[in-house]
């Protein structure tokens, strides 16, 4: 199955009944067949830098713990927005495409924020789910 990486948290956020402002990702509609047939209660989300879907797909034989998890369960292959881990998982995790959120390095994590630490396209699904709590 394939899908973009800006659609988690989207999903992440519909599953848990987290509200968020929308982002520009969309839920997954798989992951949420998925978790309503079985009646999922939990979820695991394994982001492993730099290890792309064919080179997981070579490496799985020996990777025996991450292919028994992805057996069990579903695998995307997640086109990302960004070939840089700062912006990729920013897009993860805030549903935003890079030129949205504006994270392209760490240090942007930190510039951005002090910029304006109330702006929801830099809020991950975390975030989110702490401020419901």
């Amino acid at each position: 199955m394939e899908c973009s990486t800006i659609d988690i948290a989207p999903t992440i956020s519909r599953l848990l009944k987290v509200p968020m402002v929308p982002p520009s990702g969309r839920p997954i509609p798989e992951v949420e067949n998925y978790a309503k047939e079985r009646g999922c209660k939990s979820a695991v989300i394994i982001v492993v830098d730099s290890l792309g879907y064919s080179l997981y797909r070579h490496l799985s034989p020996i990777m025996k713990n991450l292919h028994e998890i992805a057996e069990n369960g579903l695998l995307f292959k997640c086109r990302s927005p960004a070939t840089i881990t700062s912006p990729a998982i920013a897009s993860i995790f805030t549903g935003y495409l890079p030129e949205e959120h504006n994270i392209y390095s760490t240090a942007d994590i930190y510039t951005e924020t002090a910029k304006n630490s109330e702006n929801p396209r830099l809020r991950s699904i975390m975030e989110w789910a702490y401020r419901q709590a």
